[in-house]
């Protein structure tokens, strides 16, 4: 939590220049460490296996980091590929709205911190994965391999642009 060094809480009140504020380590940690894990299953539970389980594949792995799904063709493994980003803009955009009608200070805090690693996560899928050629999105993975690679790369450096736009606006949003 921010507390002010009368340990009063305050979040960006007009007081806030004439007070120090301290930020509770252990809180921002504590946030990190509870986000990590829930953050990950959200996308690749989400994300991936629910939309691999929805088009009537079978996920024969699950993973920290990866989703293994089969039966699939190549449009639905592209879908499975794209779900997990999008599942990450999703909860990015749940969690800006939550964030602006939260009151209290920690609620804020950490809906600021759901709202920001979402969309951050999504941005870079966008912005760095397809480019960079890694994973599902990139040349030996499933959405970026076959005929269609240099379309879709067009697509992707498109989205990256529209994905820079919205970060930048999440970081004046949030000096609100």
């Amino acid at each position: 939590m921010i507390r002010s060094a009368d340990a009063s809480p305050t979040w960006g009140s007009a007081k806030s220049d004439e007070t120090r504020l301290r930020i509770d380590l252990a809180t921002v940690i504590g946030f990190g460490l509870l986000l990590m894990p829930l953050s990950t299953m959200w996308h690749e539970i989400g994300g991936h296996a629910a939309t691999c389980v929805a088009l009537g594949g079978r996920v024969t792995e699950l993973g920290a980091f990866y989703v293994e799904c089969m039966t699939l063709g190549r449009g639905g493994n592209i879908a499975v590929a794209l779900a997990g980003a999008t599942m990450d803009a999703i909860g990015a955009a749940v969690a800006f709205q939550l964030w602006r009608r939260m009151r209290g200070d920690l609620a804020r805090l950490a809906w600021w911190y759901v709202w920001l690693s979402h969309a951050m996560t999504a941005a870079g899928y966008l912005c760095f994965r397809g480019r960079s050629g890694l994973a599902t999105w990139g040349r030996a993975g499933t959405a970026g391999s076959g005929r269609c690679r240099c379309r879709w790369r067009g697509a992707q450096a498109n989205s990256s642009s529209g994905w820079r736009f919205i970060s930048g606006w999440c970081a004046r949003a949030s000096r609100h």
